[in-house]
């Protein structure tokens, strides 16, 4: 039984689909299946938030497919910076997050975190939310939760955090516009008046 206190912290989870890859990840003790399911988290949750921002249709799926225009990482990242979802250091940090699963995926030769690789390094190097964040923000209020921000000890650790603080941040761009459009919505000033939660943007397949 694992007993590492980053993997004991509430997660930010949508859907079952999330719910399932943290799951995998928390348990495992491959630096690789955690780079690479990290990554593959971070991209769902942040195609889910992207889909509320645009129109309920179903041409979302012809650029949002494996060959469409948007069905790489890099530019939903970017797209999401342009609507204003986060600002640049956590458009940094999802790049960087980009980049370690790349390495990972492209590259067998590299078992861990603490190789010495110049795109790993560079990766690793733009996951800096941890010195940024005291404490985990409010998913569905505004400010901080209760809960602190680690203090990572390792690169493992790093990333970890760095995930975790980029799936709330995902989470609660969803309470920030009416759903499938980018009409803002205040966000509730405290927890007592949170909003109920967005309609699922899994089934746009009716749309036109």
């Amino acid at each position: 039984m694992n007993d590492n206190p980053l993997r004991a912290m509430v997660w930010a989870l949508l859907n079952e689909g999330i719910r399932a890859g943290v799951a995998e990840l928390t348990a495992s003790d491959s630096d690789r299946v955690i780079a690479l399911l990290g990554g593959a988290i971070v991209e769902e949750q942040l195609l889910q938030s992207i889909h509320l921002r645009l129109r309920h249709s179903a041409v979302q799926q012809i650029v949002f497919k494996p060959t469409g225009a948007l069905g790489g990482f890099t530019p939903k990242i970017d797209l999401g910076y342009l609507l204003h979802m986060y600002e640049k250091p956590e458009r940094t940090a999802l790049i960087g997050i980009a980049e370690i699963r790349n390495v990972f995926a492209h590259n067998l030769t590299i078992p861990s975190f603490e190789t010495k690789d110049n795109g790993l390094d560079r990766g690793l190097e733009k996951l800096t939310l941890h010195l940024r964040y005291a404490k985990y923000p409010a998913p569905f209020w505004q400010g901080d939760s209760e809960y602190d921000v680690e203090k990572p000890t390792n690169k493992r650790e790093t990333l970890i955090t760095n995930i975790k603080i980029l799936l709330v941040l995902l989470m609660r761009d969803m309470y920030l516009h009416q759903p499938y459009t980018n009409l803002p919505v205040p966000l509730p000033a405290t927890k007592e008046e949170r909003h109920a939660l967005p309609p699922t943007s899994l089934d746009i397949s009716a749309q036109s």
